[in-house]
């Protein structure tokens, strides 16, 4: 089938060089006057013994621009998807970035916090414990004069 489709356009193709061929030549320009309807008729007859697969292929070839510029669409939409889950995950790491300083400063507080507490404490306790021993070395003293004036007393 193929082959007989092949000589029928080989066929055709050698009337069209016979008709031009057999043309009335026309003087000093170089060119040939022949019947349009014959030429018109040949290459109808052209066309429909075309295989399918050529039908097809200039289908495809008028589609061509449609079927690049939505590839190009489907690209540029997909570098945008991309772009913005980049962004996003580049927010993320920021959001992330900025959490992890955040507790850093809240454990660098919470830690000088602790040790002014603690120092504040010790300094408390150090000076409660100094009151302290002063106040007893001032009872310690009254208890040994009171009992050296009770011994003087039991004496005389």
């Amino acid at each position: 089938m193929e082959n007989m489709l092949d000589n029928r356009i080989v066929i055709l193709l050698d009337q069209l060089d016979e008709l031009v061929d057999n043309a009335t030549k026309v003087p000093i320009v170089n060119k040939v006057m022949i019947d349009s309807e014959t030429f018109l008729n040949i290459l109808d007859d052209l066309r429909r013994s075309l295989p399918d697969e050529v039908k097809q292929a200039r289908v495809i070839i008028d589609g061509r621009e449609k079927i690049i510029a939505d590839a190009q669409n489907q690209v540029k939409v997909l570098l945008e998807q991309a772009q913005k889950q980049a962004e996003g995950l580049l927010d993320e790491d920021e959001i992330a970035r900025k959490g992890r300083l955040q507790a850093e400063e809240m454990v660098r507080q919470a830690e000088n916090y602790y040790m002014e507490v603690r120092q504040k404490a010790l300094t408390y306790t150090s000076e409660t414990l100094q009151k302290l021993e002063e106040d007893l070395s001032v009872m310690l003293r009254q208890v040994r004069t009171g009992r050296s004036e009770l011994a003087a007393r039991e004496q005389r």
